[in-house]
């Protein structure tokens, strides 16, 4: 029987699960302003994080967004797939996009 408190902890927020955390979505963003789609696979390879910790880490950032240095941005899966230049295979890929407001959003209508 798993115990309430494990639980808590698996699905509980963890100062190393947000600083990872910010870590991807920091390092998405770089490739955003720099204009190159971001793979999970390239996360992998240039932050030394294990692929199944970047693919948790993105999922999250997709579900609820991020907030970095005082701006709050959601991931945006492209829609042309990239071709992983080390598997050789098409993956996902994704850029971190600023939420707009209610009233950016408004205005973005008219």
């Amino acid at each position: 029987m798993v115990k309430e408190t494990s639980i808590e902890a698996y699905y509980g927020p963890t100062p190393d699960k947000e600083t990872i955390r910010r870590k991807v979505a920091q390092f998405i963003l770089q490739k955003t302003r720099e204009g190159k789609p971001c793979t999970r696979g390239m996360i992998e390879r240039e932050t030394g994080i294990r692929i199944s910790t970047v693919c948790g880490r993105v999922k999250e950032i997709e579900e609820e967004g991020i907030t970095l240095f005082g701006v709050e941005y959601r991931l945006h899966i492209l829609q042309n797939r990239q071709l992983d230049p080390v598997t050789r295979k098409s993956v996902e890929a994704f850029a971190l996009i600023q939420k707009l407001t209610s009233n950016e959003k408004a205005t973005a209508t008219k």
